[in-house]
C-alpha cells in the first residue's frame, strides 16, 4: 500500500482514498439491503405459497373424504347389491329394475363436485345402462378391476378421457362391492368434477395443480404446465414436503408441494402450488434497488472525481511551473487563481523567478556563445544516439515481432478465442522459423518439415474442410539426420494448395511422402487430389520448370525450387511432374541423402 501511494499521482491518491471512504459504506450497506430484501421478499411469497398450498390440501381432504363417505352409501345398499346380483331375463326387465333404483340420479343432483358415478359388473345378464356398465375383457384388464381381484378397500387413480383428440384425466374413486350371494363383486366408480376444482381453486393468483402417485396430473389451473411433471421416476416419496425454488419446465418458480393421504387409503395425492410472478417481481425489485444503489454511489464520484480534477490540476499547473523554472524556463504565466496556500506559495515562485533574471541577465552575454557550442554538441549527440538507436532497433524488430504476437496470442487466449490464438501462436512459428534460417544455406529435414506442417495449420484455419493433409515418413527414416536447403517444400506445398486445389470447396487432400530409393537417394512426394492436368498442359508445365518463362506465374515456385536443387547438388537431381486429368498432381523432388548432425547446418553448397 505504502509503494502504491508512492508511485501514483496526488489526484489518484486524492481519488482513490475518498473513493473507497465513500464507496465501501454505501456498496456494504446496499449489499445488506439487497440481500435482505430479497430473503424477505422470499420468505413472503414462500409463505403465502404455503398458505395456498394448505387451502388447496383442505379443500382436497374435504373432497376426498365426502367422496369416500358418499361411497360407503353405495357399498353397503343391499338393494344395489341384490340388482346386481340378480339375474335377468331380457333387457325390459333389466330396465325395469334399474329404472326404480334412484340413489345413483339422486345423489348426482346432489354433489356438485361429482361429475359421474359408474358401477361396473360381472353379471353377463345386465347390459350397459346408464351408470350400469358390465366388465368386458378390455375391462378387466384394467389396473384397478386387476387390484380388486385380490384386495379390498379403496383406490384413488387418474382416468383418462379424451376429447377433441385431447387426453384429460380425471381424479376417481374405486371401490370394490362385494356380492357374497354370488360369490362375485361389482366395482363403484367415482368422478370428480374437474369444473368443481377450477371454481375452488382457481381464485387465487396462485397455480395449482395435483397428480396421485405416479399417475399424470388430474388437475393443473396451469395449462402450460407439462402434465407429465413430477410423474414416474420424478414422484416424490411418501408425505413428500417442500417449500422455496422450484424448477418447473427449465423455469424457477417460487412454489410448494405437499403430500396427502386421503381418508382409508394408501394412495398419496401431490399438490404442488407456485406462483409465476415471484421470480420475476423479486429480480425487477432487486435490480431496481441495485440501479438505485449505483445511482447514489455514482452522485459522490461523481461529485469527488470534479473536486480532486480541480484539486490536482491546481497542483498540477504549480508542479508545472516550478518544473519549468528549474528547466531555466522563467517565462510563467501568472494563471494561478485563489487566495489559499497553493496561491501563496505560486506567489513566491513568481518572486524568485524575477530575481533569478536579474542576476542571469548580467552574466547572459557571456554564456550565448557557450549555450550555442552545448547546443551544437548536444544536436551532434542526440544524432548520434538516433543512429544508435536506428541500428539497435532494426536488430530488435524480430524480438518486437515475437513478443507482440505473443501478447496478442494471450490476449485471443484470455478472451476464449482459441481459435486466433492458436493462428497468431501458428503465425509466430512460421515467422520464427522464416527469419531464422534467412541467409542459412542448410537445414534438417526434421525443421522443414515441421515448418511445412506449421503452413499447412494456417492453410488449414483459412480454408477449414477445403484442405487436409497427410505427412508420411518411411520406417528407418531420422528427418533430425538428414540436410536439406531451407524453404525447398513450402513453395511445393503452395503450388498444391494454390493451383492444386483450386475450386475445391471441400476434401481437398495434400499428402506428402518422404522415402529412400534404391539408389539411396532421398525422395519427397507432395500429392494433391486435385483436377490435375492434360498432358499437353503438363508438358508445358515441365518445360517451364527447365526453362524460365517470365509470364507464367503458375510455374515460377517450382523453377526456382528446380534451379536451387541443381545447382546446388547438381544436375542429376531435381523436379518430376507426374499428372492425370480429374487424378491429380504429384511433384516429386529428387535429392541426396545427406547426413548430418541434429545441429549440423553446414553443406558443401
Amino acid at each position: 500500500m505504502k509503494n502504491f501511494f508512492k508511485a501514483v499521482t496526488i489526484q489518484k491518491k486524492l481519488f482513490s482514498t475518498l473513493l473507497i471512504l465513500i464507496s465501501v459504506p454505501i456498496l456494504f450497506l446496499g449489499a445488506i439491503l439487497l440481500v435482505r430484501t430479497n430473503h424477505s421478499m422470499t420468505t413472503q411469497y414462500t409463505e403465502q405459497v404455503e398458505m395456498e398450498n394448505a387451502r388447496a390440501k383442505a379443500i382436497f381432504f374435504d373432497l376426498t373424504t365426502n367422496i369416500y363417505n358418499v361411497s360407503e352409501a353405495f357399498v353397503y345398499d343391499t338393494n344395489l347389491t341384490d340388482m346386481l346380483s340378480q339375474q335377468y331375463a331380457d333387457e325390459a326387465a333389466l330396465r325395469k329394475s334399474f329404472d326404480t333404483y334412484n340413489l345413483l340420479t339422486t345423489t348426482l343432483s346432489q354433489q356438485t363436485s361429482f361429475q359421474d358415478i359408474s358401477i361396473y359388473t360381472n353379471n353377463p345378464s345386465i347390459t350397459n345402462y346408464n351408470h350400469f356398465f358390465y366388465c368386458d375383457s378390455e375391462i378387466q384388464e384394467e389396473n384397478w378391476y386387476i387390484f380388486f381381484t385380490d384386495n379390498e378397500g379403496s383406490l384413488w387413480q387418474a382416468v383418462a378421457r379424451t376429447e377433441n383428440d385431447t387426453v384429460y384425466y380425471d381424479l376417481a374413486l374405486f371401490r370394490k362391492i362385494p356380492l357374497p350371494t354370488v360369490n362375485d363383486f361389482a366395482v363403484l366408480k367415482i368422478t370428480v368434477s374437474n369444473n368443481y376444482l377450477r371454481s375452488r381453486l382457481n381464485n387465487t393468483g396462485f397455480f395449482n395443480s395435483a397428480y396421485i402417485n405416479t399417475d399424470p396430473f388430474f388437475y393443473s389451473s396451469d395449462d402450460s404446465l407439462d402434465m407429465a411433471l413430477f410423474s414416474g421416476s420424478e414422484t416424490k416419496s411418501s408425505f413428500y414436503q417442500y417449500s422455496g425454488l422450484l424448477e418447473i419446465s427449465g423455469i424457477n418458480y417460487i412454489g410448494a408441494v405437499s403430500t396427502l393421504q386421503p381418508y382409508r387409503s394408501n394412495d398419496y395425492i401431490y399438490i404442488l402450488t407456485y406462483s409465476k410472478d415471484a421470480v420475476t417481481e423479486i429480480s425487477h425489485l432487486t435490480w431496481s434497488y441495485f440501479l438505485i444503489l449505483l445511482f447514489v454511489l455514482f452522485i459522490p464520484c461523481f461529485l469527488l472525481y470534479f473536486y480532486t480534477q480541480y484539486f490536482s490540476a491546481r497542483i498540477e499547473l504549480l508542479r508545472n511551473a516550478m518544473h519549468q523554472v528549474s528547466q531555466d524556463d522563467y517565462n510563467i504565466i501568472a494563471s494561478f487563481k485563489g487566495k489559499d496556500e497553493l496561491s501563496e506559495t505560486f506567489d513566491d515562485l513568481v518572486i524568485m523567478v524575477h530575481k533569478i533574471e536579474e542576476k542571469e541577465s548580467q552574466i547572459y552575454e557571456t554564456k550565448l556563445r557557450e549555450q550555442e557550442l552545448i547546443s551544437q554538441r548536444q544536436e551532434l549527440e542526440n544524432r548520434q544516439q538516433q543512429m544508435e538507436y536506428k541500428m539497435l532497433a532494426s536488430q530488435m524488430n524480430p524480438h518486437f515481432l515475437y513478443n507482440t504476437l505473443e501478447t496478442i496470442r494471450m490476449k485471443a487466449f484470455n478472451a476464449d478465442d482459441y481459435e486466433v490464438a492458436n493462428a497468431v501462436k501458428l503465425l509466430g512459428r512460421y515467422m520464427h522459423y522464416a527469419l531464422e534460417n534467412m541467409g542459412t544455406t542448410a537445414t534438417t529435414l526434421s525443421k522443414e518439415l515441421y515448418y511445412i506442417d506449421i503452413y499447412l495449420k494456417i492453410q488449414k484455419l483459412r480454408f477449414k474442410e477445403r484442405i487436409n493433409y497427410s505427412i508420411f515418413i518411411e520406417d528407418g527414416i531420422d528427418p533430425s539426420s538428414i540436410n536439406i536447403l531451407p524453404f525447398l517444400l513450402q513453395p511445393v506445398i503452395e503450388n498444391a494448395v494454390l493451383h492444386g486445389l483450386e475450386g475445391q470447396e471441400n476434401g481437398g487432400m495434400i499428402q506428402m511422402r518422404i522415402s529412400i530409393g534404391e539408389d539411396d537417394l532421398l525422395y519427397i512426394v507432395v500429392t494433391d487430389n486435385g483436377a490435375g492436368m492434360e498432358s499437353e498442359e503438363l508438358n508445358s508445365l515441365r518445360e517451364n520448370i527447365r526453362i524460365k518463362d517470365e509470364q507464367k506465374t503458375k510455374s515460377i515456385g517450382l523453377y526456382n525450387i528446380n534451379q536451387r536443387i541443381r545447382l546446388c547438388y547438381g544436375s542429376e537431381y531435381g523436379i518430376i511432374l507426374e499428372s492425370k486429368k480429374w487424378e491429380g498432381t504429384s511433384v516429386i523432388l529428387k535429392l541426396p541423402c545427406q547426413n548430418g548432425g541434429k545441429d549440423d547446418e553446414s553443406t558443401d553448397c
